[in-house]
């Protein structure tokens, strides 16, 4: 048997209930979306192309429940997946292993709260930036899904608090007010964004 990215095992295939896709003129029009997510997360894990790519991945695995496909679409099926990604980070934070106790559906907005979505500039700390028309520091974050201005400042020490002072109060103000479009588990996932913030984990 031939496995997927060297681990995943595809045990649907001869079952005929079960396609990967559909092809019309040799294009593909259709992909199950609990294949097309399991192979991914294989992909994101095992695959050294990927890894090369996004190195943040190494380390990552998947736990051996899951290396069977079959398992993996039961578990997905008890979810609300529709228009969300699977995250592993929220809820344990530094976690690196996918697994049904680790991982949660989340919409992109909520996958991507506790990534600094703001490049560092030059030699400012993230979510700052040198303004060399007015030789002061300016502060600003992506607050859903916009560049949102946290004002001047005359240092970037200054300018970097201002950042981390609002980027909590954003993610815990998302936390508060998840609902069903925003996570498959609200409660844990509102815990895990908490704890985050609390412990200073989404500076570091």
């Amino acid at each position: 048997m031939k496995l997927v990215h060297g681990v995943g095992i595809y045990d649907l295939k001869d079952d005929p209930s079960h396609i990967t896709n559909k092809k019309i003129g040799g294009k593909i029009v259709w992909k199950c979306p609990f294949y097309d997510k399991w192979k991914s997360m294989m992909r994101r894990c095992y695959s050294e192309r990927c890894l090369q790519k996004s190195p943040q991945y190494r380390g990552c695995s998947v736990c051996e429940e899951w290396h069977i496909f079959s398992n993996f679409m039961a578990w997905m099926k008890t979810q609300s997946w529709e228009g969300k990604q699977i995250d592993k980070d929220i809820l344990v934070p530094g976690n690196k292993v996918y697994s049904p106790e680790t991982c949660v559906f989340v919409s992109r907005n909520v996958n991507v709260l506790l990534t600094n979505s703001l490049a560092k500039r030059g030699k400012c700390p993230v979510g700052v930036r040198f303004m060399v028309s007015i030789k002061k520091y300016t502060a600003q974050m992506t607050r859903y899904s916009k560049i949102t201005h946290l004002g001047t400042f005359d240092t970037p020490e200054e300018a970097h608090e201002a950042y981390k002072k609002e980027r909590s109060k954003y993610i815990l103000e998302v936390a508060e007010n998840l609902t069903e479009d925003d996570t498959s588990d609200i409660e844990r996932t509102r815990q895990g964004l908490i704890r985050h913030v609390e412990e200073g984990l989404i500076f570091k």
